[in-house]
């Protein structure tokens, strides 16, 4: 049988069914509506005619539910609601299959669980009760999440619905798959119209992105989207409400893959502290990819300057970004960086260039570019990235956060030592006072500034070697995730 593998003790148990919520939480289903489906038969129309279609479904949705029954991995339906979501269908392709149906409802949980005990106890379906906002389950351990509108049932969509796709994000294993049917509205002025009558706050303000934004937002790959149909929305709360004021809402409704991007590590930090070295030592510990985000705006950098631009003028740089392709290139273990083709990765290492890309950093457009590159880079496997706002903008989904740290004065020590090592002039003072520069400009720059994310693990590396480095990050990976607990 299926076991999620919950944080924290629930509230109640009740005939082996945890309960983490209270009666309040969830879609209001009152007594009397739980009633009315049992003795009305909805439970069990439901399930006498799982795996067959009707009006309000078709080929891609018997092509979603056979996707994930061929997996033949456990399940997680997400806010089943009185339809028990795709298990159902999905159950009816695949008997074996093992699953949980969650809802925040305790009520509806209670009596569906029933229902199947009584007339399917063969079942491998499980249930549980709690807010699939706030799930109380530990990260990377579930393999599929189904839902049929489970994501659109959370209420007030902007921070619940994003809440509830992140803690999917962050329950599901690197690689792990989401199958979704969701729906979306189309005339929003007519369903703030519907809110003004209604005399509730809107659910969808200050939210106009669409499920693809939201699911890519939250660091999903989206494989599939295909349309299933347009209607006009009768049998949910909303275009219930707009009917009885005359109105119609008019929805498409769509099927959605998603993959769980590659495990990431972000390491973010000021400059000279030790971030690439550290990242290139816990990708060779773990056995993953390094992306070096700083040689990215390097190579910018000197594209830039050997075509003489102004690093000021911000329209010349966003002009430029048209005629730069960059790619990253791992030979015999060490990473090179191509411009348009050209191997330039002995180039892209002095004090000018290192100027100037703290100089071309700041500028909006070419953030942009570089950040949705990253974010493509980081989505084909597992990955350490470095820089100044990895945490923060370029992979906020990272499963693991660090942030290292150290005084200007360490950092300019061991930025003299380095250029001595080189036979190179190195002043100390003249160092100390470009790295408090540099701190300033990164800090407080408009655009994706330096800081130490919440969620991010804060480690000095004053009196710590490149190596102790390294190895207090791998040890924290891998007591924080069970992705590598045999590496």
């Amino acid at each position: 049988m299926m076991r999620l593998s919950f944080t924290k003790e629930p509230v109640y148990v009740k005939n082996g069914i945890p309960y983490f919520g209270s009666a309040e939480e969830g879609d209001q289903f009152s007594k009397a509506d739980i009633a009315s489906w049992i003795e009305g038969g909805r439970f069990a129309k439901r399930w006498r005619e799982k795996g067959q279609m009707d009006g309000q479904r078709n080929n891609v949705y018997n092509d979603l539910c056979k996707q994930a029954a061929e997996l033949n991995l456990p399940i997680m339906e997400l806010a089943c609601g009185p339809g028990m979501g795709l298990l159902p269908d999905i159950y009816a392709i695949n008997p074996n299959i093992k699953a949980t149906a969650i809802d925040a409802c305790p009520i509806l949980i209670e009596h569906w669980s029933e229902f199947i005990w009584e007339n399917a106890p063969g079942t491998g379906i499980q249930f549980a009760s709690f807010n699939a906002a706030d799930m109380p389950i530990a990260e990377h351990s579930v393999d599929v999440i189904t839902s049929f509108i489970g994501f659109g049932s959370l209420r007030y969509a902007g921070a619940n619905q994003l809440g509830g796709i992140n803690e999917a994000y962050r329950v599901l294993k690197p690689g792990g798959r989401v199958f979704a049917i969701e729906l979306e509205f189309e005339d929003r002025g007519i369903i703030q119209h519907v809110f003004d009558k209604w005399g509730r706050e809107n659910w969808f303000k200050n939210d106009n992105l669409t499920w693809r934004q939201r699911f890519e937002q939250s660091g999903f790959i989206v494989e599939q989207e295909n349309f299933i149909n347009r209607d006009i929305i009768r049998d949910w709360e909303l275009g219930d409400a707009a009917a009885s004021f005359g109105l119609d809402i008019w929805g498409v409704t769509k099927a959605y893959v998603l993959r769980k991007a590659g495990f990431a590590i972000a390491i973010d930090g000021p400059v000279g502290v030790g971030k690439s070295t550290a990242a290139k030592m816990v990708a060779q510990m773990l056995g993953m990819a390094y992306i070096d985000t700083g040689a990215m705006y390097r190579a910018v950098a000197f594209y830039n300057m050997q075509k003489g631009t102004d690093l000021t003028d911000a329209s010349k740089l966003e002009e430029s970004l048209k005629d730069i392709n960059i790619s990253l290139h791992h030979i015999d273990g060490a990473q090179r960086v191509y411009l348009n083709g050209q191997d330039i990765t002995g180039r892209i290492r002095t004090q000018a260039i290192s100027e100037a890309t703290s100089v071309i950093a700041t500028n909006e457009a070419v953030r942009k570019k570089l950040v949705a590159q990253q974010q493509e880079m980081a989505k084909s496997g597992a990955v350490v990235m470095d820089g100044r706002d990895i945490g923060s903008q370029v992979l906020p989904w990272a499963q693991v956060k660090i942030y290292l740290d150290a005084a200007p004065e360490v950092r300019a020590h061991r930025r003299m030592l380095d250029l001595e090592s080189k036979g190179q002039p190195a002043d100390f003072n003249k160092i100390l006072e470009e790295t408090m520069i540099r701190d300033h400009r990164d800090k407080n720059r408009p655009v994706s500034p330096l800081i130490q994310t919440a969620d991010a693990i804060y480690i000095d590396t004053a009196n710590m070697t490149p190596q102790e480095t390294a190895e207090k990050i791998v040890t924290y990976v891998k007591e924080r995730t069970a992705c590598f607990t045999n590496s």
